[in-house]
């Protein structure tokens, strides 16, 4: 398909509706449909879905599913809960994004950071992490449907960047332990990391072994992917390009003069051929009977895999180009190397090659599927010989989960009943601070990938997208998702068309729910943490912080302050980052910069907006440079980049113009922009006075100038 679904039809295309109006929209485009339709995005794509999106979706969708089962199985470990959450977590996305979602790319799930925070606030109870999605998708959904998506703008770039880099070092070196097989390691980050080095000794060599060979293969097919990806769209060689590489043909002294030959345009039509005067005048050619004898011409069975060359009808009715006996000595014209960059095309060498090369890059693709069942083979194998040397996850839950709604209280281990109010007031600041970054980090996925496809991303419907995951998640005892890098990637390569793409990857991981939890309990733990480690080292980026001390460097201060901080508890340094951002923020608008020259009269020029915070520091400012002096100075503010003013503005400028009167001297202003210039005539300050002509004004003419030459303003 030329565009995707999302992004409107193909040009040239024809759906039935009338001139002007979109495709699937009703005639006359009724207003309850496009207020259906902007809270029904499905609406927009699927009157157009065709056949060939749905195999696109199909194929995308099994593709991510294989990557989603592992993953989600080991992200249920870093979250503290037993795997088969994980896939309770992974499906229902599949469902409810297609409907509401706008982003035909992003797929839902639980993903390293929100399963982070979700161990950092439930302390490995199921039941909590279930009530904990319930409320975020709570939260999520009234900001959706209040429209309040502008509030994620507040989150900084350094912040963000801070929360991820911290989080990736976290959740790495938190699967250390699991790799080598350590038991007795604390939670807490620096405890973890003391326990880590204090019990290696304890290390188990079959899970050190196991875990270093899964990362070993991992980075291994990852460098394949990368290294073999772009070779896989061979569309040259379907287009047959190379023509114009034939040595053989090339030499021939009088057919280089036939210009469209090496073009190969003219061969698709046959028409032009028929016209190459200097071909029918050449006499040795035309008396080259053996001609005839040109089988191979007609019988290359590659180049009916380049469409037009099936056209070339007229090449057999060419009769003087078909009576020269020397032509019977182009032996390369049935091989030719450089066409097909390997002549033996007959002989399926390349076609091979080919194969061989996309069964490499699917591999590698579903690398994680690979590394984890080998290495539960493995473990399988050895533990039905008697040879326990792998800590395996152990027996799991079977079957799907009961659809019910979560509990809402909890009952202890020393039999105390834990009421729902308890349960919120113990989740604390989590409850702000998981639901902003699932929106954060799952928006700014979205926000990439449109970007990169050429369609566009409603933040407040992917909100009401989330948030009614989480809260239908619950109901299947799954923990917060949010939008995954990886597995989006993963789907967007694989040409998915839709957001439908996501109903087949929630398949495949009910399927593995349905059927294959009893061979789960032999997955090593050894290879889910390989499988995260690889999956959160490219979120370590050393480069922001080279980036951030070159473009500006006081944003390192809240990447910083956001880094250390998670180190401690995530959510405080989320917080402590947006704290501090919010800070700068405000300081800015209190303080915004105000440049001073002296040209006779003192010229004020704001750097920026003129807001209600700022006001005093103006105040403060012109008693300084004028008001103080002696005598006191006349002055002129440049309003030039003040687009807004409030009534706090308007009070402190009434008091500045009663003491520039008192003192004896004037208070110009200049170049007022026309949504001030009604505030303050509005406002009717007493002697106010407004002018356009700057340099008249810093030419001493101040007293001359009144508001009432000003009404051009």
């Amino acid at each position: 398909m030329e565009q995707p679904l999302l992004g409107g039809p193909p040009p040239g295309a024809r759906c039935g509706a009338p001139p002007g109006a979109r495709c699937g929209a009703p005639p006359g485009g009724r207003w309850w449909y496009r207020a259906l339709r902007s809270w029904l995005p499905v609406l927009s794509w699927l009157p157009r879905y065709s056949l060939s999106a749905l195999r696109m979706d199909v194929v995308a969708g099994l593709t991510v599913g294989l990557t989603t089962v592992p993953q989600a199985l080991a992200y249920a470990e870093v979250a503290g809960l037993p795997v088969q959450y994980g896939l309770y977590s992974a499906f229902m996305g599949g469902f409810i994004y297609p409907l509401l979602g706008t982003s035909k790319d992003l797929t839902l799930g639980p993903t390293a950071i929100m399963s982070l925070l979700c161990a950092s606030v439930v302390g490995g109870r199921p039941g909590r992490a279930v009530l904990l999605s319930l409320l975020c998708g709570a939260v999520q959904t009234a900001l959706g449907v209040l429209r309040l998506g502008f509030l994620l703008d507040f989150v900084s770039y350094p912040v963000i960047k801070g929360f991820t880099c911290a989080a990736a070092v976290t959740i790495g070196f938190g699967q250390i332990k699991n790799l080598l097989g350590l038991h007795g390691v604390p939670q807490t980050f620096y405890l973890e990391v003391y326990y880590t080095f204090y019990r290696l000794p304890e290390a188990r060599l079959g899970d050190a072994l196991l875990g270093l060979l899964c990362l070993a293969l991992l980075l291994t097919l990852q460098w394949m992917k990368s290294s073999l990806g772009p070779q896989t769209q061979e569309g040259p060689r379907n287009q047959e390009g190379p023509r114009t590489q034939e040595g053989p043909r090339t030499q021939e002294g009088p057919r280089t003069q036939g210009g469209p030959r090496t073009q190969e345009g003219p061969w698709n039509q046959g028409g032009p051929q028929t016209q190459e005067g200097p071909q029918t005048q050449e006499g040795p050619r035309n008396q080259e009977g053996p001609r005839t004898q040109e089988a191979p011409r007609t019988q290359e069975a590659p180049r009916t895999q380049g469409g037009p060359r099936t056209q070339e009808g007229p090449q057999n009715q060419e009769g003087p180009r078909y009576q020269g006996g020397p032509r019977t000595q182009e032996g390369p014209r049935t091989q030719e190397g450089p066409r097909y960059q390997g002549g033996p095309q007959t002989q399926e060498g390349p076609r091979g090659s080919r194969a061989a090369r996309r069964f490499v890059c699917g591999a590698a693709t579903v690398r994680n599927a690979v590394v984890v069942l080998g290495a539960s083979g493995l473990a399988a194998a050895c533990l039905t010989s008697g040879f326990p040397v792998f800590t395996v996850t152990g027996k799991t839950a079977q079957g799907l989960p009961a659809f019910r709604p979560p509990a809402t209280s909890e009952t202890s281990a020393n039999g105390t009943v834990v009421s729902f109010l308890e349960i919120v007031e113990g989740f604390g600041g989590s409850l702000a601070v998981i639901p902003l970054m699932g929106v954060l980090e799952s928006i700014a996925i979205a926000k990439a990938f449109a970007s990169q496809n050429d369609y566009r991303v409603d933040a407040n419907q992917e909100l009401l997208a989330i948030g009614l995951t989480n809260i239908m998640g619950s109901f299947v005892s799954a923990y917060p998702v949010t939008g995954s890098f990886g597995r989006t990637a993963v789907n967007s390569q694989s040409g998915v068309c839709t957001p439908a793409g996501g109903i087949m990857n929630s398949a495949v991981v009910m399927l593995s729910l349905a059927f294959l939890m009893p061979a789960f309990c032999y997955i090593p733990k050894a290879s889910l943490a390989a499988v995260i480690i690889c999956a959160v080292a490219p979120m370590v980026d050393y480069g922001v912080v080279v980036e951030l001390w070159r473009v500006r460097k006081l944003d390192l201060l809240p990447f910083s302050l956001t880094f250390l901080l998670s180190f401690w508890e995530v959510q405080y340094g989320l917080l402590g980052g947006v704290a501090l951002s919010g800070a700068m923020l405000l300081h800015h608008a209190a303080r915004p910069p105000l440049k001073v020259t002296d040209h006779g009269v003192l010229l004020v020029e704001l750097g920026s907006g003129l807001s209600f915070p700022a006001s005093e520091h103006l105040s403060h400012v012109l008693h300084t440079h004028a008001l103080l002096a002696s005598p006191s100075r006349s002055v002129v503010l440049d309003f030039l980049h003040v687009s807004s003013i409030d009534s706090t503005v308007l009070s402190e400028l009434r008091a500045l113009l009663r003491l520039f009167r008192l003192r004896g001297a004037g208070l110009l202003l200049s170049r007022v922009q026309p949504s001030v210039l009604d505030v303050l005539l509005a406002a009717d300050l007493p002697g106010l006075r407004l002018t356009d002509d700057l340099s008249a004004a810093l030419q001493g003419h101040i007293d001359e100038l009144s508001w009432t030459g000003a009404q051009g303003c």
